[in-house]
């Protein structure tokens, strides 16, 4: 808990692959400067904090050329010194595959996947406007999809799948102009799949196991509709295990 405050300055956070337990801490919203939030593969519980708007440097406009440096110098008895620049790298995880981002500052990313989060995404998420990846895949939250979801017009990444969200996929997911991986598989959708020529490139797999999604690229039309799966394959700890070897 003593992170939000202690390292206010924070702005990669990776705890990934550990056995933490509990829930999110509200202190951990002051980090407004943090770019990459990773808790994946815990067994962190409860809900998303509110206070997740909080993290300003994922809701405002910032310069495409920022990079996160460390500038370290060693001064030698002769005045002169030596100066070494380097800048950082992550290795994120997604669909089981390591990608690699030499420039972190181009990275805002949110991956909280494969833990035992439950109740609804907080309506506040939507603040966060300038997030490039959001992985809540492999959970047990409920309810429907964030209906503004659409605001979130930087989002490149959107994993949700294998939790337990119903109701129809917000018309504001066409909106996502960026979006380059989807997955919305494994949960209790229904109605049919907004029209956008983004949302129709995708493998219908993106949608797959899902009660009564409809519509291209799952059927050609509402009229024939995927019969559901006899049982929805939700988070879990061995699956977890499985799917990030």
């Amino acid at each position: 808990m003593w992170i939000g405050q202690r390292l206010s300055r924070l702005v990669f956070l990776s705890l990934q692959r550990n056995q933490f337990r509990g829930r999110i801490p509200h202190r951990l919203c002051g980090l407004k400067y943090l770019q990459i939030l990773d808790l994946s593969v815990n067994k962190i519980s409860d809900t998303i904090p509110p206070c997740i708007n909080n993290f300003t440097s994922m809701a405002e406009k910032v310069s495409l050329d920022r990079r996160i440096e460390h500038h370290l110098s060693d001064e030698g008895i002769f005045v002169s010194f030596t100066r070494l620049r380097y800048v950082d790298e992550a290795l994120f995880t997604w669909k089981g595959t390591k990608q690699r981002y030499p420039q972190l500052g181009l990275l805002l990313a949110i991956d909280l996947s494969c833990n035992k989060l439950t109740g609804e995404i907080p309506k506040e998420l939507n603040r966060l406007q300038e997030l490039v990846a959001l992985n809540l895949s492999r959970n047990f939250f409920t309810g429907k999809m964030l209906q503004k979801i659409g605001h979130l017009r930087q989002l490149e990444v959107l994993d949700l799948s294998r939790n337990k969200f119903s109701g129809n996929i917000p018309t504001s997911l066409s909106e996502l102009t960026f979006l380059s991986t989807l997955d919305l598989s494994y949960n209790d959708l229904s109605g049919k799949i907004p029209t956008s020529t983004q949302l129709q490139s995708f493998d219908p797999s993106s949608f797959s196991h899902n009660r009564g999604l409809c519509g291209p690229p799952v059927s050609p039309s509402c009229s024939m509709v995927e019969p559901p799966p006899s049982k929805p394959a939700v988070g879990g700890e061995e699956d977890c295990d499985e799917f990030m070897k």
